[in-house]
């Protein structure tokens, strides 16, 4: 496996669990308020 082969796979891992994990909020919420920008600027920091 090359380089570029490692880096593609870390980089689809790491869209694919951000994804999912946003997937998770929005559905969570009812309605989009202030604890929604809250959490999703908690996520997109980590």
């Amino acid at each position: 496996m090359g380089i570029f082969s490692k880096i593609n796979f870390g980089l689809t891992k790491t869209r694919n669990k951000m994804a999912g994990a946003i997937d998770d909020l929005l559905d969570s919420v009812g309605e989009i308020n202030d604890d929604l920008y809250t959490e999703l600027e908690e996520l997109l920091v980590m």
